[in-house]
């Protein structure tokens, strides 16, 4: 059986919190028609805080899968939608704080935390090199 190894892991989470920022990049390029203010929060906000997240809520949820022997594409991808969502609304939570507002937490909100993480997770599993089947080494 293949085994995924420390490396393997170590690549992927340090790849799989770029594959959001590049999606926020596409998606502003192809709905607004310009980049320049976007590639500027991204270095100021987007990829420092897809980092803090991967290595807050998505490297915990990583190890978990891998100790439970449940490491594999599926359960990464369900991982990544879960904290994909608890982490979108807890940097809303924390503008909100720092702006002195509410954050608008609503549908849209949620889905976009649902897709960065589902994209940040798939990320992990191609540059981890994951197959759908559990790894067993820990």
């Amino acid at each position: 059986m293949h085994h995924i190894s420390n490396r393997q892991l170590f690549r992927g989470l340090m790849l799989a919190p770029l594959a959001p920022a590049i999606m926020y990049v596409a998606v502003s390029v192809f709905l607004r028609g310009y980049y320049q203010d976007v590639v500027l929060f991204l270095f100021i906000f987007s990829i420092p805080s897809s980092y803090i997240g991967a290595l807050a809520l998505g490297a915990p949820a990583v190890l978990y899968l891998r100790k439970r022997r449940a490491l594999n594409i599926p359960n990464v991808l369900i991982a990544g939608v879960i904290t994909g969502v608890f982490a979108i609304y807890l940097i809303s939570f924390l503008l909100g704080l720092l702006l002195k507002s509410h954050g608008d937490l609503n549908l849209v909100t949620t889905l976009w935390g649902a897709v960065s993480g589902f994209v940040a997770a798939l990320a992990f599993a191609v540059a981890s090199g994951l197959h759908n089947r559990s790894h067993l080494q820990h």
